[in-house]
Formats: structure tokens, sequence, C-alpha cells
């Protein structure tokens, strides 16, 4: 397994010198290293080509265990705890979530079958549909989607780190003094649990793989 070298402090900051240099660290490769370019540069690139057939190293456990390690955490958590919330019962909870992930799963599998056949992704396979610019508008939804996704996952992580802190600092923590109207729905502490644990996720964010 490769490992993974976290970047430092200069390359982390030479993209925000000026304008040229953060498009330029956000621009994608034109095609993989050692290899011929496929087509126009507007269209294609390194993340839009097929994967080359040295980096298919995944085989059958792989995927499961990425979905696994997708579902097993705060926000899976939640399907089953939020189910409870509304009446159910602890066994009709999980025949739901289970139910629920069997349907859910079956439509994965049958979204993926293009990628396995041709080793495409999600942007490149929206142009079948809807074509070059059409495929815009799919690739636009997917970035929102990201986008909120990942606020998600960052205010459960932040809730989690507001418990380590009260752990940690007891009583100072947990008496802080919320400086935020309720209307906000969110308090100072987890509004500062919330830009820490986005500090510490930033230097992942900036690994381009």
């Amino acid at each position: 397994m490769a490992r993974i070298r976290m970047p430092t402090r200069a390359e982390m900051t030479a993209p925000f010198q000026s304008r040229a240099a953060f498009k330029e660290w956000a621009k994608a490769s034109e095609a993989p290293e050692g290899r011929a370019r496929i087509g126009d540069s507007r269209w294609s690139n390194k993340d839009l080509e097929p994967t080359p057939p040295e980096q298919r190293t995944w085989t059958w456990y792989n995927l499961p265990l990425y979905w696994f390690s997708n579902m097993f955490g705060t926000t899976g958590w939640n399907v089953a705890s939020s189910l409870i919330a509304v009446g159910l019962t602890w066994q009709q909870a999980f025949v739901s979530c289970v139910l629920g992930a069997l349907i859910s799963a079956i439509i994965v599998t049958g979204m993926a079958r293009p990628g396995v056949m041709y080793h495409l992704g999600y942007p490149v396979l929206a142009r079948s549909v809807m074509g070059m610019y059409g495929s815009y508008f799919f690739v636009f939804i997917r970035a929102v989607v990201c986008i909120i996704w990942y606020g998600i996952q960052t205010y459960y992580g932040a809730n989690l780190l507001s418990v380590c802190f009260r752990c940690v600092f007891g009583n100072s923590w947990n008496n802080w003094a919320n400086a935020l109207p309720a209307g906000a729905d969110v308090t100072s502490k987890q509004l500062l649990a919330f830009f820490l644990l986005w500090l510490i996720e930033f230097p992942f964010v900036s690994k381009h793989t």
C-alpha cells in the first residue's frame, strides 16, 4: 500500500500566491504520466480518461470495504437512531435500514456497470446522456451535493470534537457562554469545533489523487 505524504507548508500556501498559481494548482494533468493525451484538452484530462490497466488494483473485497467505511460512521448511525426517534422499535429500524441498504446497493451496482466496463468516471458517462455541454449541469449538481455532504460530515465531526473537548476541559468547555442568537441553531462551541475540524481536514483536501 502506497504511503500518503502530507503536503508541506510551502506546498499548501503556494496555490494562493496568485490567481495564475491557483489555476495551475487546480488544473488536472492532461494525461497520465508516460501516456499520450486523448482528444482535445478541453474535454479530456488525466481524471477523465479511462483508468490505465496498471492502476486498476482493486479486487473483489475493496469495494465492499469502501462502502462499509462510508456507512460505518456518524451519518450512518443516525439513520437508525432517527427512525427510533420517530417511533419505530429497534427491530423495525434494523429491518428498515437493511432493506434500504439493499435497494440502494442494487441501484448503485447498476449505475456502476458502465464504469466497470469502460473504466470511465461519472462526468464522462453523463455526456452519453446529455451531450458534451449538457453534462455540465449534472456535474454542477454533483458538485453541490458534494459541498453539502462535506458540510454535513464536518458538522457531525465537530459535534464529536466538542464532546472530546468537554471530556478534556470539563465545565470550562461545557459552560462556555454562547454568543450566537438562538435562531442560528448552532452554538459558539459548535462553531469553533467546526472550524477547528475544518482546519484539520484542510491538508487532506489539498491532496489531489
